[in-house]
């Protein structure tokens, strides 16, 4: 039989004249009458799973309150389970501490001055809604879960303006140019030739490109048939601001490029010639932005000996920008 249950049997009347009582207690020893106070929430929890299912598709703010007025209910009940338990525990620890006195004073003294906190009889639990102690850690949870709030839709808002300025301002490489330009060559007189591409960023924030490969060949003079490979030139990455210039000069190595370049010139400039094959030039540069989407821009050149330009083609298929 547990002596120590007040709430839910009859008591054994102050640890009264039972045949067992002397098995409980020894001299000199504090036997407290500890309060079985383990009552669980549920008119408090009942409530709240009534109003949640009312709101179930309620807005926020009105969660919000629902939840306010739970955490308040709970509080009320609480404190009023622990006066109920600090009642309680008073007067049993008066009766017991009246029956130690009947045997000696010094007792009943030392009984009174060892009294426990009638919190100390409440379920841990409770606790977290006490008064001011569990009021104190739920403003201190709250205040922690609203800076998280305010750190995440902060956070949401500036990924949301990032992008808008992205899509707004977005990065657009075009190739402003392609040059032929003549450099000295060997002992034969055959000048070397290298060929200079002029980007640009156009958009207003960072385009990131991606490597690539400049390739060159012969053409007929429809610039439709490819005559002969010239070679192909691969270019690292690099990143451009927008509003940013870049130059990338490449050279291909055959010698015999250099020769034909140098038999064009002249047969056209110096003996009036038509030209009947052409080098072309071209490429396609992808680059990504900020947020990772992919662009290209795609050029293609052919070099006009007479007036030594590079003409851009016609064909949408090869001069574009994303």
């Amino acid at each position: 039989m547990n002596a120590c249950d007040a709430l839910y049997g009859a008591n054994a009347g102050t640890l009264s004249q039972r045949t067992d009582d002397g098995d409980l207690l020894v001299e000199i020893e504090d036997v407290c009458h500890v309060i079985n106070v383990i009552h669980k929430l549920s008119i408090v929890k009942g409530f709240c799973d009534t109003v949640f299912r009312t709101v179930q598709r309620g807005s926020l703010k009105i969660l919000g309150v629902v939840g306010g007025l739970c955490i308040v209910a709970a509080i009320v009940f609480v404190a009023y389970r622990q006066h109920c338990a600090a009642e309680e525990y008073k007067r049993h620890r008066a009766e017991y501490c009246a029956w130690l006195g009947s045997q000696s004073a010094e007792k009943e003294k030392t009984c009174t001055q060892k009294g426990d906190s009638p919190s100390n009889y409440l379920p841990w639990g409770y606790e977290l809604f006490t008064w001011p102690e569990g009021i104190t850690t739920w403003a201190i949870i709250g205040t922690g879960l609203v800076i998280a709030w305010q750190s995440f839709e902060t956070r949401k808002a500036a990924e949301i303006a990032k992008k808008a300025l992205i899509l707004e301002f977005r990065p657009k490489i075009i190739v402003r140019s392609v040059k032929l330009i003549e450099i000295d060559g060997g002992a034969d007189g055959v000048p070397d030739w290298k060929v200079e591409i002029a980007l640009s960023n156009t958009g207003g924030t960072d385009a990131h490109v991606i490597p690539f490969t400049v390739s060159g060949e012969w053409y007929d003079r429809d610039r439709e048939r490819r005559i002969a490979d010239i070679g192909k030139i691969g270019n690292e990455g690099f990143t451009l601001a927008g509003g940013e210039p870049k130059l990338i000069q490449i050279q291909f190595a055959e010698r015999g490029f250099n020769i034909s370049m140098y038999t064009l010139r002249v047969s056209i400039q110096g003996f009036g010639k038509k030209q009947y094959r052409f080098p072309v030039v071209y490429g396609t540069i992808a680059y990504r932005d900020d947020l990772g989407t992919t662009r290209r821009t795609g050029f293609r050149r052919a070099w006009d000996a007479k007036d030594e330009v590079f003409r851009p083609a016609a064909d949408p298929e090869y001069e574009y920008q994303d």
